[in-house]
């Protein structure tokens, strides 16, 4: 049986604003009157709501791109052909369409996908580029986790560490704070402003980029590995 653990890192495209200013208008209609302001300052209510959607630029499909995609695949099977397959794969290009149909073929032939919070994020922010570059590419986003070969960690850690008992800020635990009460170590996180992918990318950092998705890959990986008895 193999196995594939994926995480995508994202980063805004080189003009956000402009990218997300006609796709926001035409949402609004053409009978809505024009605001004060240039681009998506003079599409928006306010400027205040303009600056979210750029500070979150970085998880929109419309507004952004993938930096690379990380995979960790196991095989469990030893057989010649499958023997010692287990690796990571880093999947970093500039061109977003060899990425995507790199990706494709990789998993094309894997019954089991693995991610943390793939469903919400990860596999539609994928299949939404794919269509924009005309790619064919279908991910399981919906099914009861684990039953259509996605297993998603946010769903299922969250759903079964019932923390949302406890305290409704609590449903939504993401992968650092996992790591941490696992003892898997810890990570950095692009919100806080440990690192900047964006800057690693124009700077040509590939090592360090490498490093931090394969961290968040390889930590998902032994999350899974932890509750791997709760899909059998």
């Amino acid at each position: 049986m193999r196995k594939c653990v994926i995480d995508i890192e994202t980063v805004a495209c080189e003009d956000p604003g402009l990218a997300l200013a006609p796709f926001i208008k035409n949402l609004h209609g053409k009978t809505s009157k024009p605001k004060a302001g240039s681009g998506l300052r003079g599409i928006v209510d306010s400027e205040s709501k303009a600056d979210v959607a750029l500070d979150k630029a970085a998880l929109s499909p419309v507004a952004s791109r993938l930096l690379c995609i990380g995979m960790y695949t196991e095989v469990e099977d030893e057989s010649p052909l499958f023997a010692g397959k287990s690796e990571f794969v880093l999947i970093y290009d500039k061109d977003e369409k060899k990425m995507l149909e790199q990706f494709k073929a990789h998993i094309m032939n894997i019954p089991t996908l693995i991610t943390f919070n793939g469903r919400s994020f990860d596999f539609p922010f994928l299949m939404f580029r794919a269509a924009v570059h005309r790619i064919p590419l279908s991910l399981d986003i919906y099914p009861y986790n684990g039953k259509a070969g996605h297993i998603d960690l946010f769903v299922h850690l969250n759903a079964v560490g019932l923390l949302g008992n406890l305290d409704q800020s609590l449903r939504m635990v993401g992968l650092k704070k996992w790591m941490e009460y696992f003892g898997l170590g810890t990570k950095q996180s692009i919100a806080n402003g440990d690192l900047n992918l964006l800057e690693m990318d124009k700077a040509g950092d590939t090592e360090g980029i490498l490093n931090y998705t394969k961290n968040d890959v390889m930590k998902t990986y032994e999350l899974f590995k932890i509750f791997e008895g709760n899909f059998r």
